[in-house]
């Protein structure tokens, strides 16, 4: 269960995309949104819950000084509304970001 897994929110570097499985993560010691998103919107249908991965974006100046689209993963529980696994595993707090 993601909740009772120990893994936390991990921002990837800028420019980077990764896709690791589960196990991974893991291994990792968490993952990112779509990461994070993905295992639990899995984890819920396993469940017969028909939750989805859902997004929200928006234009920011990155690091950098590029301006870049900011997409950001969510899940959606029919019924329910919207989870965040990031922000309920650390997304927001200064040692996360």
């Amino acid at each position: 269960m993601l909740y009772k897994s120990g893994v936390r929110f991990i921002r990837e570097k800028e420019g980077e995309e990764l896709w690791p499985t589960i196990g991974e993560v893991i291994a990792n010691g968490g993952g990112d949104c779509e990461d994070l998103a993905a295992w639990r919107v899995a984890e819920l249908r396993v469940k017969g819950i028909p939750a989805r991965p859902a997004w929200r974006h928006r234009l920011v100046r990155m690091p950098s000084g590029n301006e870049a689209t900011l997409y950001h993963i969510l899940v959606y529980i029919p019924g329910k509304g919207f989870d965040d696994p990031s922000r309920r595993l650390g997304m927001g707090t200064n040692e996360a970001d």
